[in-house]
């Protein structure tokens, strides 16, 4: 059974500047709804679980070398030492995937994610470090007071979302 010609509907095809690749799928952000302040909180707990054993880690093989630091008496040494070991895991495991993806893992588990308060591209990777290290430096020594306005703001955004132009959504 062949159709003919003339009862065959013809589609227009997109030009070649409207066609959307494959692996470049554009998802609507500003569709999601706010993530609550116990998802955050539940997120940041895990995030604390999981950095504890990742900062052990990462310390383990510097403990002899700290050590000789401390009994030298060379001070100086000894604290750029252990700032750089509190640093790096940091590093590793809040701001690098929070730039990659606009989540860490327990973000991920809880489901939600860090995106521009605009909903357009990806967290430049100023933004990831002007939330995560300056802004909740600062809500750290207001005594979590940098963190009320999530209650009080539609968008649920605190202060260290408000600084570096971000938003947290819940992404299930």
């Amino acid at each position: 059974m062949s159709k003919n010609r003339q009862d065959m509907v013809l589609m227009p095809e997109r030009p070649r500047s409207m066609r959307i690749p494959l692996f470049q799928i554009a998802e609507d952000l500003s569709l999601y709804k706010p993530a609550s302040f116990v998802q955050r909180w539940y997120a940041l707990t895990l995030d604390l679980a999981f950095l504890g054993p990742l900062n052990v880690l990462i310390e383990i093989p510097f403990v002899r070398y700290m050590d000789r630091l401390e009994a030298f008496d060379q001070k100086l040494k000894l604290m750029s030492m252990s700032v750089l070991l509190i640093l790096v895991p940091i590093f590793l495991y809040v701001i690098v995937p929070t730039w990659l993806g606009g989540q860490t893992l327990g973000k991920r588990i809880v489901g939600i994610k860090v995106v521009r308060s605009d909903f357009e591209q990806s967290l430049t990777f100023t933004q990831v470090l002007v939330r995560e290290v300056l802004g909740k430096l600062l809500v750290g020594l207001s005594l979590g007071l940098g963190l009320l306005s999530i209650f009080s703001s539609r968008r649920r955004r605190a202060f260290h979302d408000r600084l570096s132009k971000t938003s947290v959504i819940d992404y299930r």
